[in-house]
């Protein structure tokens, strides 16, 4: 009796696989961030309201925060500019109210990613940078634009979408 029960179970086993894994690769979020494999560019913008005091009357206490951390893949960008030779600075360009700001993106490390050919990623961050409820306006109409100083010249990676930070 047990086997007659066990069988259509079985049977919509492979069935609820396929349909619970169809849809979950193909989703997009409004978090997603402006990433292409091809570029060799992961690009993770964010920006944040901290808490930086106490609440009273009149005085909200949260103030904005913009984070920007990259992370460039040497052999994508070298298969898309022959001769480039793995050493990069990489700049970030913030919209402020007042007008676009260039700011370098220090080194932060690397990281490797493959299974049996590990290449390794250097990872760029700006640590969380205090902008005003204005400049929060503009970066978020805008986006951020990143680029990389190399020897083949400099290299713009288009605007990224700055999205809100989650826990």
């Amino acid at each position: 009796m047990n086997k007659l029960l066990l069988a259509p179970v079985l049977f919509l086993l492979p069935l609820l696989a396929a349909c619970a894994t169809s849809g979950s690769a193909d989703a997009t979020t409004a978090n997603d961030q402006a990433i292409t494999e091809d570029t060799g560019v992961t690009v993770h913008a964010s920006w944040q309201l901290a808490v930086t005091g106490t609440p009273t009357y009149g005085y909200d206490a949260t103030e904005p925060f913009v984070d920007v951390a990259i992370e460039v893949d040497d052999q994508a960008i070298r298969a898309a500019h022959p001769g480039f030779d793995g050493l990069e600075r990489a700049f970030v360009v913030i919209p402020f109210a007042n007008g676009p700001q260039r700011l370098e993106l220090p080194y932060r490390g690397h990281t490797v990613t493959g299974y049996i050919e590990l290449r390794p990623i250097d990872q760029y961050a700006l640590d969380a940078r205090k902008v005003s409820a204005d400049d929060l306006t503009a970066i978020r109409a805008e986006g951020v634009t990143i680029e990389l100083e190399t020897n083949v010249g400099t290299l713009g990676y288009g605007t990224s979408p700055v999205t809100p930070k989650t826990p």
